[in-house]
């Protein structure tokens, strides 16, 4: 289960409990008693809240991160990537990125200062952000 949201009980059936930022704790009815089903309700609706809103790497990426977070001991890094790829790539279509699109970017970062290491892990980590999907 996600540390996202819980499941909890009222008045005697499952329910999915997630945290809003300014609601606090929701409660939405998994319409079941049975835990099984109910812990597959909840993933499902978790899921189709969480989706990205497009296909555009600005709606990708959040969605990456989250499910990154968890395994990473660096989760500074997430933001650093973010800022640089987000210029280049935050309005494009994930699907739209070509090579060369890939191949400018290193550029971009060499004339920038930045090593080729640093593009690299980069480019990386927005391949990884677009086989998610």
């Amino acid at each position: 289960m996600s540390d996202d949201y819980r499941i909890g009980e009222h008045r005697g059936k499952l329910v999915l409990r997630t945290k809003d930022e300014r609601r606090g704790w929701l409660r939405t009815s998994l319409g079941t008693n049975d835990r099984g089903l109910a812990e597959a309700r909840a993933r499902r609706i978790w899921t189709a809240r969480t989706a990205p809103v497009s296909e555009r790497i600005r709606d990708l990426w959040p969605a990456y991160v989250r499910d990154r977070l968890e395994e990473v001991s660096r989760k500074d890094r997430f933001k650093a990537t973010w800022t640089a790829l987000e210029p280049h790539f935050g309005h494009r279509l994930g699907t739209a990125i070509t090579k060369a699109d890939c191949k400018e970017y290193h550029r971009s970062r060499r004339a920038a200062g930045k090593s080729d290491s640093t593009a690299r892990t980069e480019l990386e980590l927005l391949r990884a952000c677009l086989n998610l999907t």
